[in-house]
């Protein structure tokens, strides 16, 4: 039974890491993984490089067992609700990407929370991410980014230690996201072998850069990325016809993309998860 709850609690992770707004690392702590996860992963890592020098701990001291239940879970999750979004996102694009909106909106109550009670001086994070998620999202020049693959997957992953920002997110903003749950579904080996490879390279490189950060300045950091959710919000929700059907593909399931975030809030205050395992810092 254990053991299926572990294979379970990675299958929201992983489901989470498929929908841009809802964050894998904000799931984690609500099912009570993220300091496990990111200790884990941080444990490894370390141990790879202290075998070079020579000077490593055990790697055996790793929770292998647990850490393989989750990953079993997590790739269950991203290719069930893969399969789940593509035809959405073919068949009903306004739709989809005004629920992603709602979705992204909602989530910035995550990282403003984990900020906690700042100074008015802090506010200045919050403008600079704002700003940057609307250069980004093409607020000031109308521009698609799109970068490449690896480098997509670096950042994205960086959201494992970001509660309150999703990866997918972080995807749509560098315009790798439609292409990413393609080849998850076509299962496109030279794409997510690409993929993987940049994901490593961010795991080993970025999650450790903002894991830093967050050990050193957790409140600039959590204001400056609910400031980038906020500014890309521009580029998530579509421009409606003044048509009242065109309302009715946009609005309702914005709504529904803030209910969703709203239930994770509410469970979240429930369980206490998010108080009581920490937030890496």
């Amino acid at each position: 039974m254990k053991s299926f709850w572990m294979i379970a609690r990675g299958f929201l992770i992983g489901t989470a890491e498929a929908i841009p707004g809802v964050s894998g690392g904000t799931i984690a702590l609500i099912v009570g993984l993220y300091r496990f996860l990111i200790d884990n992963i941080s444990f490894f890592f370390l141990s790879i490089i202290g075998i070079f020098k020579k000077s490593a701990r055990p790697v055996f001291s790793i929770q292998w067992p647990k850490l393989g239940l989750i990953a079993i879970g997590m790739i269950l999750g991203l290719l069930v609700m893969a399969r789940l979004i593509e035809p959405l996102l073919l068949n009903y694009p306004t739709a989809s990407f005004s629920f992603f909106g709602g979705l992204v909106l909602a989530s910035i109550y995550f990282p403003l929370k984990f900020a906690g009670k700042v100074s008015a001086s802090y506010s200045l994070w919050l403008v600079l991410g704002a700003f940057l998620g609307l250069i980004l999202s093409g607020g000031f020049v109308d521009w698609q980014l799109q970068v490449a693959t690896p480098v997509a997957a670096a950042f994205a992953i960086s959201a494992l230690v970001l509660p309150g920002v999703s990866g997918s997110f972080l995807l749509l903003l560098l315009g790798n996201y439609e292409s990413t749950i393609a080849a998850l579904n076509s299962f496109d080996l030279g794409y997510l072998a690409s993929f993987a490879g940049g994901a490593l390279v961010g795991l080993v490189t970025i999650v450790f850069v903002v894991k830093w950060c967050l050990d050193r300045f957790p409140k600039a950091t959590y204001l400056f990325m609910a400031g980038l959710m906020f500014g890309s919000l521009e580029g998530l929700f579509p421009e409606p016809d003044p048509e009242l059907v065109e309302y009715f593909a946009v609005v309702p399931p914005a709504f529904l993309g803030i209910a969703v975030v709203v239930g994770f809030i509410f469970l979240d205050r429930r369980m206490n998860f998010s108080s009581t395992e920490g937030m890496g810092q």
